[in-house]
């Protein structure tokens, strides 16, 4: 009994370390596909009390530089483009990649999760969240 005991120990703890490895692989894997310049747009919802809800759009340049030493980790800067598409701000960011999730700590101390995100052609999507107060 005691050597039956010990076998299932045994398997259940390489199936947890095999699902460790495999959430592991595939983070990694995600900040390799990101590595690279995208674009997208930004959509930034408000209430104005004269207009009502408003949407307003800013397009935005992203850059992910995936760290080949460091697995699901890297760094980044985001251009986010005026409405005349000349001037700019530029934030840097480190990155990592959690379960699937896209975590961005910008140099000014903002925190902001990337879920549900789709990489079409140069296209960047996704839902931007603010990691701190869990707000869009």
């Amino acid at each position: 009994m005691k050597e039956r005991l010990t076998r299932l120990a045994s398997h259940l703890m390489m199936v947890m370390l095999a699902l460790s490895l495999n959430s592991c692989g595939e983070d990694d894997e995600i900040a390799q596909t990101l590595d690279g310049i995208w674009e997208g747009e930004v959509a930034t919802e408000y209430f104005s009390y004269r207009w009502g809800y408003q949407t307003e759009y800013q397009a935005v340049d992203i850059e992910f530089y995936a760290d080949p030493y460091r697995y699901a980790k890297g760094t980044g800067v985001e251009y986010d483009y005026s409405a005349n598409g000349y001037t700019y701000i530029r934030s840097y960011f480190d990155f990592e990649v959690v379960s699937g999730i896209i975590y961005l700590d910008y140099d000014d101390g903002s925190h902001i999760a990337i879920r549900n995100y789709h990489l079409t052609g140069n296209r960047f999507s996704g839902e931007f969240i603010n990691d701190v107060t869990g707000a869009y």
